[in-house]
């Protein structure tokens, strides 16, 4: 602790009178900020690198997890107001699957195109073109469905299939 005296003062009578202590911070010398630079330079080199070594996750072999396909769900609403829960459906079911099961999701692109060509006129896929697309894509699990709207509920009706490859 440093202690800083004032200068020396005079009474009413003109005799001095003690000088005052205060006690304050230290002053820091010019090196304390480069001690604490210092200091902070080799902590991280020492502690940043086995903390990126234990952050990371062990690598999963995907040689033995299934391939799962989640196909866009067909609209049968017959509007366009609804269009737009064709793909959402399908990334939310991939989403959700991914925080509690481990598999390889094929492209949406090429699930989309291959999908679209085996799709029958309806627009759904039955049991045998489900077994196609699995066959085609390499796929060993299908995802896939329609939904429709309700005019009584004024809800959308979703139907949804999981198809396993034979």
């Amino acid at each position: 602790m440093v202690v800083l005296e004032h200068p020396a003062r005079r009474n009413i009578k003109g005799e001095i009178m003690l000088p005052n202590l205060i006690f304050c911070r230290p002053t820091r010398s010019r090196y304390f900020g480069l001690t604490i630079r210092a200091i902070t330079f080799f902590s991280i080199l020492t502690f940043f690198p086995a903390g990126i070594l234990w952050s990371q996750q062990p690598a999963v072999a995907t040689d033995n997890l299934a391939r799962v396909a989640i196909v866009n769900f067909s609209d049968m609403t017959g509007s366009q107001n609804y269009a737009y829960l064709s793909s959402s459906l399908s990334s939310a079911i991939n989403t959700s699957m991914q925080t509690k099961f481990e598999y390889v999701a094929l492209d949406p692109a090429m699930t989309a195109a291959t999908a679209t060509e085996i799709m029958t006129r309806n627009g759904k896929f039955d049991s045998s073109e489900a077994n196609e697309f699995c066959k085609r894509t390499g796929a060993d699990i299908i995802v896939y469905g329609f939904y429709t709207f309700d005019p009584l509920t004024n809800q959308i009706v979703m139907q949804t299939k999981i198809n396993f490859a034979l």
